[in-house]
């Protein structure tokens, strides 16, 4: 059985029980791997714009004797998956925000019944874009990992009440389960943020003020 580091662990984990989900993205096809291993997931697609990267895929997924439930494919984004493919849940991971926005933006996903996302960055645009797009947001989780905090939302189809800036920017599920990491997730932010507001002006400070403001109202929720 494959093993994967807590980050992809809790991307895998927040994937329901489907008949096909699509990985974005893949890299070595850990996660397809993992989700078929586990009965997650009947079938999976396995996606990478890097033909050496579908390549170790590829190899991976023979080497776990996965041929018939994970399918590897080589291409942009969405542009991999045909009308035939009944996908449920789509997982895309570990790329900026507004690169993950383009690429659901560039395909049909009318049928797709859940996102799993992890955005680099962007993460409060991204959340505002799931709730103009049909999406609700189910849960969230943040982990700390090689000196880094990640964030995994899990997105079904549907709708919910419009958040708070703050709950935009730091993630309402988070708040209201007063994650421990958030804390010193909002620390390290604020530190930046005040670094660089003495030699910002205009419209960027206002923003910067605006995000500060933000973290202090987190930090009451938590």
């Amino acid at each position: 059985m494959l093993n994967l580091s807590d980050r992809l662990l809790t991307v895998a984990r927040a994937v329901l029980p489907c008949t096909c989900a699509a990985d974005i993205g893949t890299d070595h096809a850990y996660i397809p791997i993992w989700l078929c291993e586990n009965g997650i997931a009947k079938n999976c697609i396995a996606g990478d714009v890097s033909k050496g990267s579908a390549q170790k895929a590829a190899d991976n997924v023979k080497m776990h004797g996965l041929d018939a439930q994970i399918s590897v494919r080589c291409g942009s984004g969405l542009e991999i998956l045909t009308k035939f493919d009944a996908v449920d849940c789509i997982i895309i991971s570990g790329m900026g925000g507004m690169l993950m926005l383009d690429i659901l933006n560039g395909g049909d996903i009318t049928k797709v019944k859940q996102l799993v996302l992890q955005p680099q960055k962007n993460i409060s645009k991204v959340r505002r874009v799931l709730h103009a797009s049909g999406f609700k947001i189910e849960n969230e989780y943040i982990v700390y990992e090689e000196n880094k905090y990640y964030n995994i939302i899990n997105a079904l189809r549907g709708s919910e009440d419009a958040y708070t800036d703050t709950e935009y920017l730091l993630g309402k599920k988070l708040l209201e389960q007063k994650a421990p990491l958030l804390k010193s997730f909002i620390a390290e932010e604020e530190r930046k943020y005040r670094n660089i507001l003495p030699r910002t002006y205009g419209e960027r400070r206002a923003e910067i003020e605006k995000i500060l403001a933000c973290f202090e109202e987190g930090k009451k929720c938590l």
